[in-house]
């Protein structure tokens, strides 16, 4: 009976160390005997918005974001310039269109040089006041020479092209010295006649702009007139030498090419 008194003495004794050592350590319950180390659990992520997925569930497939591409406002219209009125400086050849017949003298042929001032208050219209001088031989075969003053109006179809449609049309003064030529084809300067003439003209051409102060033209003119000196009665200009009946009217055309300077 002493004998196992004292082996439940030594017992507890031997055992209060350890049951001591147990309550000290971290995390054992309290009133625990004995306690194995434990890893501490892990830290739980932040929460930064975004729940784990459940057991079992897909993934989510990732999403695609669109940026635009950088916007580069437009550039700005240009700005039309505003028309101003317009002087010009026109300089041309041309040749005289005599139409053909029976009575034209083979040798027949005029050309000449020209210029004209013209006004161009707006982009479809202008006006145009030029000399004009002309000579060679005549459709009767004499020596001609001639100065005629033009005054023209001129409507451009398109002006605002780099190659403008215009048509012109007016009137004009002409006066013409005529040296008859004798049966060896020179000229008789004694016998010398001068013409006057007042008639009118219409036309068409094109004008090439190549620049903004610098333009080319080519225009086919067509003209009738009649003679206005003293002389017009008693001694008319042409006469049919089939019929004998006499004219002092006349008709023709001019061939112009030259270029015009703006300001």
């Amino acid at each position: 009976m002493r004998t196992r008194a004292a082996l439940a003495l030594t017992g507890a004794f031997l055992f209060t160390p350890a049951l001591a050592l147990a309550q000290e350590q971290p995390g054992c319950p309290p009133g625990g005997w004995f306690c194995e180390p434990t890893e501490p659990p892990p830290a739980a992520p932040e929460d930064d918005g975004a729940q784990a997925p459940e057991p079992g569930a897909r993934p989510s497939p990732p999403m695609m974001v669109y940026e635009p591409p950088p916007y580069h406002p437009p550039p700005p219209p240009k700005k039309k310039r505003r028309w101003t009125r317009k002087w010009g400086l026109n300089l041309h050849l041309e040749g005289a269109l005599m139409g053909g017949g029976e009575n034209r003298h083979d040798d027949s042929g005029m050309a000449g040089l020209g210029f004209g001032f013209r006004y161009r208050p707006i982009p479809h219209f202008a006006f145009e006041a030029g000399l004009d001088f002309l000579g060679g031989v005549d459709w009767q075969g004499n020596d001609r020479r001639e100065t005629a003053l033009l005054l023209n109006a001129m409507v451009f179809v398109n002006p605002r092209d780099a190659v403008q449609f215009y048509m012109l049309g007016g009137f004009g003064f002409s006066g013409a010295t005529v040296t008859p030529r004798d049966q060896y084809g020179e000229p008789v300067d004694e016998y010398q006649d001068h013409y006057s003439y007042f008639g009118g003209q219409l036309g068409a051409g094109l004008e090439f702009r190549v620049t903004r102060r610098i333009s080319l033209n080519v225009d086919l003119i067509g003209f009738v007139r009649g003679r206005t000196d003293d002389d017009a009665r008693l001694y008319p200009e042409f006469t049919d030498p089939e019929t004998g009946r006499t004219t002092n009217s006349s008709g023709g055309g001019l061939m112009r090419g030259g270029i015009t300077f703006y300001w």
